[in-house]
């Protein structure tokens, strides 16, 4: 039996595949009759995509490194696939390889979803979330949650706290996998999201799926209030705020990355006070070495400007969500950084 796939299709799959799954190890390749569908599914993902075709049923699987690295040299319009009996031989241009046949140890699985046009902004959100180290236990996975008028995606640590808001707002609040975040920022066009009451997912407009069982819901209510943020129109209103600076984001980042390098990772602490209409930035070793930058800003402070600490690389890596306009709002604890819109926030710890 022989098949023929559009190369795009199996390229796109092979993208997902390794962005979603660490240590692949195998993919599998049925066929009921009317569909052929190829999947990888390990622990709680599956990425998967169906063409329809009929074939006699069968099932085989290979092995998920030898076929990616087959489909990754390949730049032909299709890629046949001649099933032998003991491997399946993937042909292209002039070349051949093939891959001997495993025992399959996973089915595809499938549930009822519902196909839902993803919303502007929906992955450029995922995207934001990156930073949060995901090592607190209390809270895994991203938080969806419907508000007022729109959907908040949040991802939380004990040292950071990612927020993002779109303005389509989805039907009930769920927690979904946090492997979806690397898949924001690819350059596969995801064209739907898949939600069920047990699962979601995205669909590319290729068809090729990524699926996920939901996880269960460890994050507080009232989580938006407790950090004195709006659950309707911008999550941050800056005129709340006693200490909200505006800093040109490029020139914040580049001096945060000055100190930084200077300093190196004797110490993780970022030091920030006033001086006058600028922020100064400071760190310093445990050697004695110390490094000093400032950064002009704007805005009316109502209170009197404190010193605080944040901590280094989680702050570095939070400043590469924003390119150009910044604003910080020092509150009590916490320092929030946002977006013009104040609709992208990271919260970031103070240090004691």
């Amino acid at each position: 039996m022989r098949i023929e796939f559009e190369e795009k299709l199996l390229r796109e799959f092979v993208t997902c595949v390794e962005k979603v799954f660490s240590k692949p190890k195998q993919v599998g390749i049925t066929g009921d009759g009317s569909a052929v569908s190829m999947f990888v599914a390990q622990d709680e993902h599956q990425v998967n995509f169906s063409v329809p075709l009929e074939t006699s049923a069968f099932g085989v699987a290979v092995e998920a490194p030898r076929f990616a690295a087959a489909v990754k040299k390949a730049y032909s319009d299709v890629i046949g696939f001649e099933f032998l009996e003991k491997s399946v031989k993937l042909e292209y241009e002039s070349a051949e390889v093939k891959l001997p046949y495993q025992t399959c140890e996973r089915t595809c699985w499938s549930m009822v979803n519902e196909l839902v046009e993803t919303p502007s902004g929906f992955l450029e959100s995922l995207a934001h979330l990156v930073f949060v180290p995901d090592t607190d236990p209390r809270f895994t996975g991203i938080l969806v949650d419907p508000v007022d008028d729109g959907t908040v995606l949040s991802r939380f640590s004990g040292t950071a706290l990612a927020l993002c808001k779109i303005d389509r707002k989805v039907s009930t609040r769920f927690v979904i996998s946090g492997g979806f975040i690397p898949l924001a920022k690819t350059k596969v066009d995801f064209s739907h999201l898949m939600i069920s009451d047990r699962g979601f997912g995205l669909r590319s407009q290729r068809g090729v799926c990524i699926s996920s069982t939901l996880l269960a819901d460890t994050y507080p209510e009232g989580y938006l209030e407790s950090f004195a943020l709006s659950t309707n129109g911008a999550l941050v209103d800056r005129t709340a705020f006693p200490l909200c600076y505006e800093i040109d984001g490029k020139a914040f980042r580049n001096a945060v990355s000055l100190v930084s390098s200077v300093v190196g990772d004797d110490d993780q602490r970022v030091y920030f006070s006033v001086k006058g209409s600028e922020l100064l930035i400071s760190t310093k070793s445990y050697k004695g070495l110390k490094a000093e930058e400032t950064v002009g800003f704007s805005g009316i402070l109502s209170d009197t400007p404190k010193t605080f600490i944040l901590h280094k690389k989680t702050l570095a890596k939070a400043l590469n969500n924003y390119k150009e306009g910044l604003f910080l709002v020092d509150h009590e604890t916490a320092v929030y950084l946002c977006d013009e819109t104040g609709t992208r926030i990271s919260v970031l710890v103070k240090l004691s």
